[in-house]
Order: structure tokens, then sequence, then C-alpha cells
């Protein structure tokens, strides 16, 4: 299941951690849940909330829902994985700041304001903003923590213990 979600402004770390594993992710703040909810309808996205009234609004309105009892990343994104039966790996694909796609970055050299591994690595430039990543030695660390989320997403599934 190809999945793309909407993350009111209490999960933003839910939304990172979501582009960091490939997934579409409007992150949004300031905005009623009237209008967020009409962002659900029209992107046909997933909300991702831990509103219970914002929940049960977006019930009643036919909007998929995942209602986030955690403020743990580890538990939010587990019940995520379970609920939507989706798979949590790393990805260079999203900037986890805007949500831009990301492309491979062939040209040299690469201009920013931080810095960069110079050779010897593969860097993605997100096409909206203009951050630049790379697999440093954060990456493996990353990898571990998104396979713990999936193996705990298996063990929520089996014993069904998902949010409706």
């Amino acid at each position: 299941m190809t999945a793309s979600f909407i993350v009111d402004e209490m999960l933003g770390h839910v939304a990172r951690w979501l582009r960091i594993a490939g997934y579409d992710v409007e992150f949004v703040n300031r905005v009623s849940d009237v209008d967020l909810l009409k962002l659900a309808i029209e992107e046909g996205r997933v909300l991702i909330t831990s509103d219970r009234e914002l929940s049960s609004k977006a019930r009643k309105n036919g909007v998929k829902v995942i209602l986030i009892t955690s403020s743990n990343s580890f538990n939010a994104l587990s019940q995520i994985a379970a609920n939507l039966s989706i798979q949590m790996e790393p990805k260079m694909v999203r900037c986890t700041v805007c949500n831009g796609r990301l492309e491979l970055w062939t040209g040299r050299p690469i201009s920013v304001d931080y810095p960069v591994p110079k050779e010897g690595k593969d860097l993605w430039k997100c096409e909206a903003c203009g951050k630049v990543y790379w697999k440093g030695t954060h990456w493996v660390n990353i990898g571990k923590f998104l396979k713990r989320v999936s193996e705990e997403a298996r063990k929520l599934r089996t014993a069904g213990t998902m949010s409706p």
C-alpha cells in the first residue's frame, strides 16, 4: 500500500520519521480542524493525529485516521505501521524538512552553508528547499530504529491491538 499522510501540529516528529521512510507527508500547523479535514479529503491522505476530537470528526467525515496514543516516536510509528501494514525502512526519497522530492546529486561540487562530505559519498538534494542529504554514520542507526519499528508493528498486528 502506498500511503500519503497529513500530520497535525502535535506530531512533527512522526512526520519526519515517515518522510525518512519514504512516505509523502504533509505536516500542518496553525490550521483549523475544518481546513485540515478538507485537505485530507481533497488529497486522499491518511490523517495522523493525537487529538481525539479531531479523530472523531475525521471518522464522521469518512477520512481514514489513525489516533496516536503515545508521544513516543517508536510507539507512534509502530502503531501507524501496524494499522496500515506498511514497511518502515529508510529511503532517500523525501526531504525531512519540507517533504520535497530528493534527487541524486551528480554535479560536483555542491554549495551549501553547512559541511557536506567532499568525496566518496552519494549526495541527495531536495528539489524544493535545496537541503543536502547523505548516508553518514547515522544512517545505520536510522535503519536499526525503523527495523525495530517494523518488528513491533508485526507484533501489534498479530496481537490484534491496533486502533480502529
